[in-house]
């Protein structure tokens, strides 16, 4: 394990206290590593960029303990690995919704095909009683596969906003998914 040089340690310190400069300098370093460590596991979900954005984001905003890191290679890979995990998460939440709500139109049984139809209109309805913004943000995450950035764009919020908003929609749905199986 490598532990931080004198320089890394120094900007560690300063980003700490608000540095911005430090900050820039510690993003220059290891942006590029980070882009050559995200691409291969990339999906349509999010580009390499907006995960390293993201981690970045995370590091200024928990600044006042980064002072504690003794690895910063190792701490910026690991996130983005945990960064990684999660999108291969959410996408199999999202596979799995989808083959709930369309993929079973094609059950074999009268009952079955019954069964899919009342759930499938409670979860319309559910859907309904989520305000406009959100409902679409999920929509358009769930059924067009867009990115929160092209989703950012259409609502006009903040990409953070969009993730947060689907987030809440999502929380939503599993929990339905867990009452109606």
């Amino acid at each position: 394990m490598k532990l931080l040089s004198e320089r890394e340690s120094l900007l560690l310190k300063r980003m700490s206290d608000g540095n911005h400069q430090a900050f820039d300098e510690l993003y220059h370093a290891y942006h590029g590593l980070l882009i050559q460590y995200c691409r291969p596991f990339i999906t349509l979900e999010i580009s390499e960029e907006e995960i390293v954005q993201e981690i970045f984001v995370e590091l200024w905003e928990g600044r006042s303990k980064a002072v504690h890191i003794r690895n910063l290679k190792g701490y910026l890979l690991q996130t983005a690995k945990n960064k990684l995990l999660n999108i291969h998460r959410h996408v199999l939440v999202v596979e799995r919704m989808k083959q709930e709500f369309i993929g079973k139109q094609q059950r074999e049984t009268a009952e079955d095909h019954l069964i899919f139809k009342e759930h499938y209109a409670l979860f319309q309805n559910q859907l309904q009683t989520i305000p406009e913004t959100k409902r679409q943000i999920f929509e358009s995450r769930v059924f067009e596969s867009k990115t929160n950035k092209q989703i950012a764009d259409e609502v006009q919020l903040s990409e953070s906003m969009v993730k947060k908003h689907y987030k809440y929609v999502k929380s939503i749905f599993e929990n339905f998914l867990k009452i109606y199986r």
